[in-house]
């Protein structure tokens, strides 16, 4: 039953009834098979083994009218009875012969042809002693004993082999008509056997399939009846079992869906209706404590009114002083720009002065190299004047001066190249010094800026406090028009209060006709028990004890109750 609950009843119905039809079609194909098997029996009998069997008797009954012929011609008196005799005795050899041909035909099976072979050798045996014997005949008197004597003992066994042979064939085709007989009788009485089984399978079957898939699907139904007849007298607390996929275990699980809905939704007024009936007994209390909060709302609103005006007063003064503010930093700003640009255009010309003087470094680089060539030059002249001799003296007091200058102008070049080496070192000191002055001033500038846009926004936003003081202004004035209607406003409310208690205690009487679990009525009892005991809280508070506050946990209270009332009649209308 429970694997039938998981199957539809459309395939369930089908599945029963291709069980049945299977069985339907068993029984006869069963049959059809045993009664083919019959059928081919009768055929072979009819065609095969009784046509044989004939032939057989047809040429054993000519085979012994030839032998006979032939003991006959032995005892005829005269010629002409000699010559009668003998024509009929070659009809019956050509008519075995012609019979035996016809027989061949009819050979079905190895055996059989095995002894057709041996009637045909045996046979021609005995043809050649029966044409003995009647040359024997033909001879004369003389040998009409020899011919006797031939035809009682050699012709008589060679003929009696071959009834044998044929007798034995007749009981082959005998054998095998009986065996199809009894074949046909194992298919009937198979046939008989498994028609009753099977007949009595699918009688047994179809009522199962019917007992079965009936009760799998009046059960669930009547479960849903069940089901259906218990929520109509507002019992919700029935227990829904699902056990299966099939459609009526699908109207089960909606019918148990409704019914945890419906009992969700039951609660849910009757927490609603308590919830209802506290918020009409908070409300009555909050209107009561509202008339003289909305006096003290009115004084409190007065001071506020007089304090805002200084306070407008004072942002508008921090408004102006930001504004000039705002001006100085702008022009403070501007001149840290200015000074950035001539750091700035100074940094470039200490490049140009360290470019420069690393230039004429490199020139008295080239002066000194040459004034060592030169002392070198002077040198080798000096060398070739000594080996000269007398000659070449002259040559070398001029190669001597010569060296002296290229010494003294190398000396001078290596003076002037480190008062230039000192002044590229100076240079470049001086150059960092002031590419740090014009990051320096470039920070400086960077934070008058941000200064600047500090000064900006706090002037905005002295102009946004001014002008929100101003709307501040309007909205006390708006406050203070709204107070006014507040006291029209408790009189609608308090008849509002009445009209909840009196809906609640209607909504109660309908909602208590439906049966809960328990633990939803203890839940409901434990609500409605908490919802009584803060309104006799509420009510009972004094109105003296409070102070000139805004009266905020009423209402808190009062819009809390609000939305769970919602909720519930939105439910209620699903419902």
């Amino acid at each position: 039953m429970v694997f039938l609950n998981t199957l539809k009843i459309g395939p369930r119905l089908g599945a029963g009834f291709a069980i049945v039809l299977v069985l339907l079609c068993a029984t006869g194909g069963i049959g059809l098979l045993q009664a083919s098997h019959i059928y081919d029996g009768t055929i072979e009998i009819g065609s095969d083994w009784l046509p044989s069997i004939e032939t057989l008797g047809t040429l054993r009954s000519r085979a012994d009218d030839a032998r006979r012929l032939s003991l006959r011609e032995l005892l005829a008196v005269d010629a002409s009875q000699m010559s009668a005799t003998r024509a009929q005795h070659t009809a019956a050899i050509n008519a075995f012969a012609s019979s035996l041909e016809a027989y061949s035909k009819l050979v079905s099976s190895p055996e059989e042809q095995r002894i057709l072979d041996n009637i045909k050798s045996s046979w021609a045996s005995y043809l050649e002693v029966d044409d003995k014997i009647e040359k024997l005949i033909d001879a004369g008197a003389s040998s009409a004993a020899e011919a006797r004597q031939l035809s009682a003992t050699e012709a008589a066994k060679r003929f009696t082999a071959t009834l044998e042979l044929i007798d034995s064939d007749i009981k082959l085709n005998h054998d095998g008509s009986t065996a199809e007989v009894a074949k046909a009788g194992d298919a009937f009485r198979s046939a008989r056997m498994w028609t009753m089984l099977l007949s009595a399978l699918a009688l047994v079957a179809g009522a199962s399939i019917a007992v079965v898939i009936t009760r799998s699907i009046t059960g669930p139904l009547r479960r849903s009846v069940e089901v259906a007849e218990t929520v109509a007298r507002g019992d919700l607390t029935a227990a829904i079992h699902v056990d299966g996929k099939d459609e009526l275990s699908q109207l089960l699980g909606a019918l148990r869906h409704m019914n945890e809905r419906l009992l969700d939704t039951v609660s849910r007024v009757r927490s609603s209706s308590e919830s209802i009936a506290t918020g009409s007994s908070q409300i009555a209390a909050g209107n009561t404590d509202l008339s003289q909060r909305t006096e003290e709302q009115a004084a409190s609103l007065e001071e506020t009114a007089a304090s805002m005006e200084e306070l407008t007063s004072t942002v508008k003064q921090n408004a102006e002083n930001a504004n000039q503010g705002n001006a100085l930093a702008a022009r403070a700003s501007e001149t840290a720009a200015r000074g950035g640009e001539v750091v700035s255009r100074v940094v470039d010309t200490m490049h140009g002065i360290s470019s420069s003087s690393q230039q004429v470094a490199q020139i008295i680089s080239v002066i000194e190299g040459i004034a060592f060539q030169t002392n070198i030059l002077a040198l080798n002249a000096a060398v070739e004047a000594a080996r000269a001799g007398e000659q070449g003296r002259g040559f070398a007091v001029v190669a001597g001066e010569v060296r002296t200058l290229a010494q003294r102008s190398a000396s001078a070049a290596k003076e002037i190249k480190d008062l230039i080496d000192e002044s590229v070192n100076r240079v470049n000191s001086g150059s960092a010094l002031v590419d740090e002055a014009g990051r320096t001033m470039s920070e400086i500038v960077q934070s008058v800026r941000q200064v600047s846009d500090l000064m900006g926004e706090i002037s905005a936003a002295s102009g946004e406090q001014h002008r929100g003081i101003e709307q501040v202004n309007v909205a006390i004035s708006q406050m203070d028009e709204v107070t006014q209607q507040n006291a029209a406003l408790v009189e609608e409310a308090s008849a509002a209060a009445q009209s909840m208690a009196s809906q609640a205690s209607t909504l109660r009487e309908l909602v208590s006709t439906f049966r809960l679990p328990a633990a939803h009525e203890t839940r409901t009892a434990v609500a409605s028990a908490a919802s009584k005991r803060v309104a006799r809280a509420a009510v009972s508070v004094p109105m003296k004890a409070r102070s000139a506050a805004p009266a905020r946990p009423p209402v808190s209270s009062a819009a809390k109750a609000g939305p769970v009332a919602s909720r519930s009649e939105a439910d209620w209308e699903t419902f």
